[in-house]
């Protein structure tokens, strides 16, 4: 909305007349006062947002039992074939994992675990995912309870007590090599559209999917620094990502 603002001057004019005055005493004006330059406004200090965190993994009980699986899973740290893959790539904000499951929800038949949350676009960087909005995300790999993992793979009850012995209340499921996504993180995703759970959005499984940023609320995207999943070392975003 525009603001019009009017000033209204007020000019106060004197009349003039040529009688001649006689000056017999003569006061001195006091001193005229000494302007000030106003001092510039205390810049507020920028905070991060605040979001309401939650990790459901975090507050499972019981016995919780781990493994990792051999994926054939798209592993490429080359920036432009990522890049082409990926129907959106963003700078997200982790605030929530909601809950593991194994169901396709879409095919109507178990699959392997995956791990569904909440994540904020901080810096969309391409495709049509709007900053500032919260959407759900997919990660492949997640925790599911024992009775959820049998009713997939009844024969394994008996054969996981025997091989470790142990009776889990939970099993979690995970893609070797794959890092695993974590609240209150902030990632560089790609992403594309999930294909077992409606309206989420399914961050690509790999070391080059996920990619762990070292600032959590960046002010200036181009100085930012990802972490490379082959080589364990930082880079730049402005590297990674073409055209930022």
């Amino acid at each position: 909305m525009k603001t019009a603002k009017i000033m209204i001057a007020a000019i106060l004019m004197a009349g003039c007349t040529s009688a001649q005055a006689t000056v017999t005493d003569f006061t001195p004006a006091e001193e005229p006062e000494v302007l000030t330059t106003a001092a510039e406004p205390e810049a507020e200090e920028k905070t991060a947002p605040e979001y309401e965190y939650y990790d459901a993994y975090a507050q499972m009980e019981g016995e919780v039992y781990t493994a990792e699986s051999i994926f054939t899973f798209l592993h490429s740290d080359d920036k432009d074939y990522m890049y082409e893959q990926a129907e959106n790539i963003v700078i997200g904000h982790v605030i929530s994992i909601d809950r593991g499951s194994n169901w396709n929800e879409i095919g109507e038949d178990y699959c392997y675990p995956y791990t569904l949350g909440k994540f904020v676009v901080l810096k969309s960087l391409k495709g049509d995912l709007e900053e500032d909005v919260i959407y759900q995300y997919g990660r492949t790999g997640g925790y599911v309870t024992a009775e959820e993992h049998y009713a997939s793979r009844k024969e394994e009850g008996d054969k996981l007590q025997r091989m470790t012995g142990t009776n889990p209340d939970y099993i979690g499921q995970f893609p070797a090599e794959s890092p695993r996504i974590e609240v209150g993180k902030t990632y560089l995703m790609y992403i594309i559209d999930a294909s077992g759970v409606k309206d989420t959005c399914a961050i690509l499984s790999g070391k080059g999917g996920l990619r762990e940023t070292d600032e959590l609320f960046p002010e200036d995207y181009t100085q930012v620094k990802v972490m490379n999943g082959f080589t364990e070392e930082w880079e730049s975003l402005a590297d990674v990502v073409p055209g930022l």
